[in-house]
């Protein structure tokens, strides 16, 4: 019991010491790597003028490293700097990124992949825009899409079974944090960031039932995938049938800065999608 007590005791006290800046769920990996090779080479030559002073200097470099993230001050602006995107990148999740995920199929956001985006090419789902190099949905698409929105209030069985043939009988629909959980019985079936994302999705899915040929034969992981990539197109908020909109800005994280594209409704604010590039 005792060795217990001193054990958590001493492991509370280091976490204490540390700088939660550059550390712990903040702390840079491109940075901290960065500077163990700083502190290896440092040591390696210090080896020839003296072993024990190499230790010491190894040791010691290793604990401000785990102390304050960096050894050499203000490596992590240097690092989020100079180092190139391509290699930051490695050490996160991607590129896009959301806080919401459709149905366990996927929690990445973003705009179609290769793949996906040349499946909904070539099946007419959208095209170039013509006043751009972005995409656009097709004129078929977007009225399609914009007739489902419009007879679509609320969640049904029938739009939950396009995605989850599981589904059957009562279901419940509960807001928790900003997030809306589908779960029936003690499942959850599927979570999405809001309301509107989710009746996006779910009408989306009845749109691409009409226009893919193979909708049916897709793995229902990739329909999700597929939603996702989707959403950013919808032409209107669910419901309420308010305009789209787009805001932006920077956001920096500890080793990087990123460009976040948010769609909301323009009136009740309602998030639609995030994007992260």
């Amino acid at each position: 019991m005792f060795p217990t007590i001193c054990f958590y005791t001493l492991n509370e006290h280091l976490e204490s010491i540390k700088d939660p800046e550059y550390t712990g769920k903040n702390r840079c990996t491109p940075c901290t790597l960065l500077n163990i090779s700083i502190t290896i080479t440092i040591s390696a030559v210090l080896w020839f003028v003296g072993p024990l002073i190499a230790i010491l200097f190894a040791v010691l470099g290793a604990a401000r490293v785990w102390q304050k993230g960096y050894l050499v001050p203000k490596t992590p602006g240097l690092t989020k700097k100079y180092l190139p995107t391509s290699f930051l990148r490695r050490f996160h999740s991607g590129a896009i990124v959301s806080d919401d995920s459709t149905a366990r199929s996927g929690g990445t956001m973003g705009s179609p992949s290769a793949s996906f985006e040349d499946l909904l090419t070539e099946h007419d789902v959208v095209e170039p825009c013509s006043d751009s190099a972005d995409l656009c949905l097709t004129a078929e698409a977007e009225q399609l899409w914009r007739d489902t929105l419009s007879n679509t209030n609320e969640l049904s069985s029938e739009l939950l079974r396009k995605l989850y043939p599981i589904v059957e009988g009562e279901y419940q629909v509960s807001n928790t944090g900003g997030t809306v959980y589908v779960t029936t019985g003690d499942t959850v079936i599927a979570h999405w960031i809001s309301e509107s994302a989710m009746l996006a999705d779910l009408t989306g899915a009845s749109v691409l039932e009409r226009l893919l040929p193979m909708w049916n034969d897709i793995p229902k992981d990739q329909k999700g995938q597929l939603l996702i990539s989707l959403r950013p197109f919808v032409p209107q908020c669910p419901r309420s049938g308010e305009a789209v909109e787009v805001s932006e800005k920077i956001v920096e994280s500890c080793c990087s800065y990123s460009r976040e594209l948010v769609l909301k409704c323009t009136i009740s604010g309602d998030i639609i999608c995030r994007i992260t590039t």
